[in-house]
């Protein structure tokens, strides 16, 4: 397995003065502080195969002048900023622009996944004005062996920036089959990872 085979970042919205675009760059200095093993008990699980959760973040992000305080979670490994709008899990990717999802919409390894391990853990964590929302993933594709890949989505107060961090992933892992990107309806933007992790 390789460590940290990638690293992408986004800003949803960095200062009014950028509020027009996404940007995508590399992270670094307090953006990586949170790693797996420091994951506080009391974060909650979400568990199995086509499974949802739309926990409340703790706190507010802003993406294009909209205010968003909960996040849709799926196994399939996507989020959806304000609760999930395709209702259901939505294992099926799709190219990015998508219609599947009219929120702000991150698929951080979206395929047809199962939780595998330690699952997906999420909480808040941090004090106001610097609190982190952190979505941790141990997943598998469905289709079958090899398939593993462990990843860590964080949503950052107050920058509202998104990172996500892929780490630990298997020979079959690699992005191929996967979409990986992030999507915004009302504006017609999206960024995507075009290649695989390796």
């Amino acid at each position: 397995m390789m460590r940290l085979v990638g690293i992408l970042a986004l800003a949803v919205l960095v200062t009014a003065g950028f509020a027009d675009r996404a940007l995508a760059y590399p992270a670094v200095g307090g953006v990586m502080e949170h790693s797996r093993d420091d994951i506080p008990g009391g974060f909650t699980s979400l568990t199995g195969d086509d499974s949802v959760a739309t926990p409340s973040l703790g706190f507010s992000v802003v993406i294009d002048g909209v205010s968003y305080n909960t996040v849709a979670i799926s196994t399939n490994g996507w989020l959806e900023f304000g609760g999930n709008t395709a209702a259901n899990s939505d294992p099926t990717n799709a190219c990015l622009p998508t219609n599947k999802h009219t929120n702000p919409f991150l698929a951080f390894f979206w395929d047809n996944m199962r939780t595998i391990n330690t699952a997906i853990r999420y909480g808040t964590v941090g004090t106001a004005g610097g609190r982190v929302f952190i979505i941790d993933a141990d997943v598998e594709a469905v289709a079958g062996a090899s398939h593993d890949v462990t990843m860590q989505v964080q949503i950052h107060e107050g920058s509202n920036l998104v990172t996500v961090k892929y780490d630990d992933t298997e020979s079959e892992s690699s992005g191929q089959s996967a979409t990986i990107g992030y999507w915004v309806e009302s504006n017609g933007r999206c960024n995507t990872m075009a290649e695989g992790l390796r």
